[in-house]
């Protein structure tokens, strides 16, 4: 009996996609769809459109935007190896953690940007642990909340500074959760608010022991954004203002539900300009609406 291949074992090149290969070497930073159409003038766009499709799904190429145009380019095959294999939603959560950079984020705030539940998403940070793509790293000394990092990053010196909330018995919940609903209570009740009349509310409120500075407020009303229960106002009175710019915060409209048809693809996909039936990418050979008719 024959032995099975690897499981990330990297996958067959065909000859047309070998030669979109050669066409992108030539062009180390990228090469746009219009110029890989003349490049390949005896292969028909449904062909290259296909084989396009096909490399992306094999991790051989990025797909990006420059100056307004779709480009395509060659992706480095060692960092490839590393995402092989990896579904839409490792990929999404992956990301997530990247945009925090060396500050991390909490699994939390993971959770209400990638609208993943809570069993699923676990699976899939263990999986991205496994493969060294990222980190846990401890919020405080003697606090038991992690944020997540890449796994290449060290993080910010004030990453794990303690806060109110991280005490020695651990991440405190509770008076989190009273803190964020006083703001939240705040904002709606006078329609929106600064930062500065939030802090001079908690002050006033006397529900903290502890003094409570911007920073402290500006965590909670970050943690309230990524909730979905507030927003970001400009102020319109400081902006008439030269040299002034201030930002407000208001209550959010309610999200609506989410079903099949608001997760498809299609809404976010940044090449929608160039999918058609006789386009390089088109509904036939896209992989991503594939997956999530699979889905």
């Amino acid at each position: 009996m024959a032995t099975p291949a690897p499981a990330e074992q990297a996958p067959q090149i065909s000859q047309i996609e070998q030669q979109i290969i050669a066409v992108c070497q030539n062009h180390p930073k990228g090469i746009g769809s219009e110029a890989l159409r003349k490049a390949l003038p005896a292969i028909s766009l449904e062909v290259i459109g296909s084989a396009l499709n096909s490399l992306l799904k094999k991790e051989a190429l990025d797909i990006g935007q420059e100056g307004g145009a779709t480009i395509f380019k060659l992706k480095d095959q060692a960092e490839a190896a590393r995402f092989r294999g990896l579904s839409h939603d490792h990929r999404l959560v992956y990301q997530i953690i990247e945009e925090s950079g060396t500050e991390g984020m909490w699994i939390k705030n993971i959770k209400n940007r990638s609208k993943l539940q809570p069993q699923k998403l676990n699976k899939i940070l263990e999986t991205l642990e496994t493969r060294k793509l990222i980190k846990t790293v401890k919020k405080s000394s003697g606090a038991k909340k992690k944020i997540y990092m890449l796994f290449e990053l060290e993080p910010a010196e004030d990453a794990g500074n303690s806060v109110p909330w991280d005490g020695e018995n651990g991440f405190d919940q509770e008076f989190c959760d009273v803190l964020s609903h006083q703001c939240y209570n705040f904002i709606s009740k006078k329609g929106f608010a600064s930062v500065e009349e939030l802090v001079g509310h908690i002050k006033q409120s006397g529900i903290s022991k502890v003094d409570l500075d911007s920073s402290h407020i500006q965590s909670l009303i970050e943690a309230l954004i990524y909730d979905g229960k507030i927003e970001e106002l400009h102020d319109p009175r400081a902006s008439q203002r030269i040299g002034m710019k201030r930002i407000l915060y208001k209550p959010t409209k309610l999200e609506p539900p989410r079903n099949g048809l608001t997760d498809v693809p299609c809404g976010i996909c940044p090449v929608i300009n160039l999918c058609s039936d006789d386009g390089l990418i088109s509904p036939t050979t896209c992989i991503y609406l594939h997956d999530w008719m699979e889905f």
